[in-house]
């Protein structure tokens, strides 16, 4: 004799996981999918980078400048460093190399201080 069908509601659900054993919690459960891989650092190398890329052009416009000027005096050092400061850390910021424009903010720091004192040296003939 044929077996009767089984009804579609009477089938018997899928045998769940293996649970923790009794008394112990549950495992957290996330939602938040794995975790990413953590990012490098990036920062020190580029800023000193930057840095030393503005030392080393406002050490050559200021020789520049002293060089034009028969008195000696790099006192437009600091205004034409301006000129191309302030659209190289613009450039950098819209590139998002946040480290690079704060190196060269840091470095023009640098430049125009020691041209402020060398100005004010050669101005009170401070030898």
């Amino acid at each position: 004799m044929p077996e009767p069908p089984i009804p579609p509601d009477a089938v018997s659900p899928s045998p769940e996981p293996p649970g923790p054993p009794p008394g112990e919690p549950p495992p957290p459960v996330s939602e938040a999918g794995p975790v990413p891989p953590p990012r490098k650092k990036k920062g020190f190398g580029a800023f000193s980078g930057g840095c030393l890329l503005t030392c080393v052009a406002g050490a050559a416009l200021a020789l520049l400048i002293m060089t034009l000027n028969k008195g000696g005096n790099p006192t437009g050092c600091g205004f034409v460093q301006l000129l191309y400061v302030i659209p190289v850390v613009v450039w950098l910021f819209r590139k998002e190399r946040k480290a690079w424009a704060l190196g060269v903010i840091f470095g023009g720091a640098i430049v125009l201080l020691l041209g402020s004192i060398c100005a004010d040296m050669a101005r009170t003939g401070f030898h």
